[in-house]
């Protein structure tokens, strides 16, 4: 939920092993900041910013690795 807003995702997420055999998994979201109605330097929305555009996408990666105890 962002800004009282909820909206469904889906993360894909791909699992294996690291260089040295331990699990490790990973995943890339990207969303539009604009669906949750952050605006705030959008060209979309907001015209004549000039260079202060702001990205509507965001992109998270994320990588988990796991060792052995």
């Amino acid at each position: 939920e962002m800004k009282g807003i909820t909206r469904e995702i889906s993360i894909p997420i791909a699992g294996g092993l690291d260089g040295q055999g331990n699990p490790a998994t990973q995943a890339v979201l990207t969303i539009d900041r604009t669906d949750w109605n952050v605006i705030y330097g959008s060209r979309r929305f907001i015209h004549r910013l000039a260079g202060h555009i702001v990205n509507d996408e965001i992109q998270i990666e994320l990588r988990i690795l796991t060792k052995p105890v």
